[in-house]
């Protein structure tokens, strides 16, 4: 908990990206549970009836909805654990690629 103080009083923007790295996890694991609108088969549902919906004119649609009336809170949040899993295999094939060669680099300065 300290750390975290520590962290909020000397770089405030540092505290303030962390909580929202954390907030965007935390949207990314629990998609299936935090969206108002689960996905079947890989997509939302659609509903006509719904289409073009403007925000904040229903609690069923928070942000409003498409032109296919398909819900743009729960495409945001699911849009979250995409973009959460495309990071990590980035950064691990990264990782993996360029991890060997600055390992033989700095080797050679120690040579």
């Amino acid at each position: 908990m300290q750390l975290l103080k520590d962290l909020f009083r000397k770089k405030t923007v540092g505290g303030i990206c962390l909580v929202i790295l954390i907030l965007f996890l935390f949207l990314a694991i629990f998609a299936d549970v935090i969206a108002p609108t689960p996905m079947v088969n890989g997509t939302l549902p659609i509903d006509l009836t719904a289409a073009r919906m403007p925000p904040f004119q229903s609690w069923e649609h928070p942000l409003g909805t498409d032109t296919m009336g398909q819900d743009l809170l729960s495409y945001m949040i699911y849009g979250a654990r995409t973009s959460v899993i495309l990071c990590e295999l980035h950064r691990a094939v990264y990782s993996h690629l360029c991890g060997d060669w600055r390992t033989v680099r700095s080797d050679r300065r120690l040579v």
